[in-house]
């Protein structure tokens, strides 16, 4: 299957729709096309975005450890991109990611073994660049 620009598009605007909805599962799974389809460096751009909802699939599921090493090569991936990406505030998003991960890690050693408690409403969002 060759995605056109226009599908690429739809695509990923339904699988930024459904990570900032907390549709994580969903969200990786939409972006597995784009993925494949990708070449190059472009590859891990969508590789980058697949890891972190992935890793927010394993929080919902109180796999801590899941949960931090996917996290942590996402944003690896998607440093390369910064600030900006196919219309993505990246930069920001990349360091809310590191925040709320900061906040995870926190709850697990003041609890020894629960993130909890943590809110999925304070959770990063992804952002579209505003238009000017």
């Amino acid at each position: 299957m060759v995605l056109k620009t226009s599908d690429e598009e739809q695509i990923l605007t339904a699988a930024i729709r459904l990570f900032n909805e907390g549709e994580f599962y969903a969200c990786d799974e939409t972006l597995v096309d784009l993925f494949l389809e990708a070449s190059g460096e472009e590859k891990l751009f969508y590789q980058g975005l697949i890891q972190i909802a992935g890793a927010f699939v394993h929080l919902e599921r109180a796999h801590y450890e899941g949960f931090l090493a996917l996290l942590n090569e996402g944003i690896t991936n998607l440093e390369g991109y910064l600030p900006t990406h196919k219309g993505i505030d990246l930069k920001t998003f990349v360091e809310e990611l590191e925040q709320f991960k900061g906040g995870i890690v926190s709850n697990l050693k003041a609890q020894a073994c629960d993130a909890r408690p943590f809110s999925f409403d304070r959770m990063p969002k992804i952002n579209w660049l505003e238009a000017s």
